[in-house]
């Protein structure tokens, strides 16, 4: 990161867990108010840096940013986008709501801030899935998404890339390279493979109730 950062040509430089439009899906337990019971919610998740909203230029809209800090501790905090908002808290205040995420849902994490939508889920939405994002530091990944803003033609840095990470350590496997206007493309083919099957299974359904009858 501190390699390319310092290239003329590079704007910033940041890494997650996901990449932006591909983030998983999570059931998280919300709390309404504080001390009362905690509500069940399916949302997009991701793991970023603490620097991953500033590379996006994510205006924090309540609260504040991640921290570094916010990954450690028994107070781990965690930040919400606007849909979140709207869709889960119904446009209330969410900073310091406590939530609960994990496979026991025994981790306790604290809103800390609100960020601006940034096309979580389906790129072609104009509804933004609720999203939530937990800090996270680049060592603790075995795999990581690096995110480049780059002026003119980013792929042309891709050499860069390569040698900065031979000289940083020769074992690291770099998997590819891709515009982030080609990723969101391919999320929207994805969107209409999933149509194409779901209208597939349903006009074989019905074809089978026909024969049966």
């Amino acid at each position: 990161v501190a390699g390319l950062e310092a290239d003329s040509a590079v704007d910033d430089v940041t890494v997650a867990w996901s990449a932006p439009g591909a983030e998983r899906r999570a059931r998280v337990d919300v709390e309404e108010a504080p001390g009362s019971p905690s509500v069940a919610t399916d949302m997009k998740f991701n793991r970023v840096a603490a620097d991953f909203f500033d590379a996006f230029g994510a205006r924090v809209i309540a609260g504040r940013a991640l921290r570094d800090s916010d990954g450690t501790g028994s107070a781990q905090g965690v930040v919400v986008n606007r849909a979140f908002v709207n869709q889960v808290r119904g446009g209330a205040n969410a900073v310091g709501r406590q939530i609960r995420y994990g496979e026991a849902g025994t981790t306790r994490y604290e809103i800390v801030g609100v960020v601006k939508d940034l096309d979580l889920g389906s790129p072609n939405r104009k509804d933004r899935a609720a999203g939530l994002y937990m800090p996270a530091p680049v060592e603790r990944f075995s795999e990581v998404y690096m995110l480049v803003h780059a002026r003119g033609e980013p792929m042309a840095l891709s050499p860069k890339v390569r040698e900065i990470a031979a000289v940083v350590d020769p074992a690291l496997r770099l998997s590819g390279f891709q515009r982030g206007d080609e990723a969101l493309k391919g999320g929207m083919w994805l969107i209409a493979l999933r149509v194409s099957i779901v209208m597939t299974i349903v006009a074989l359904l019905l074809s089978l109730a026909g024969i049966y009858a």
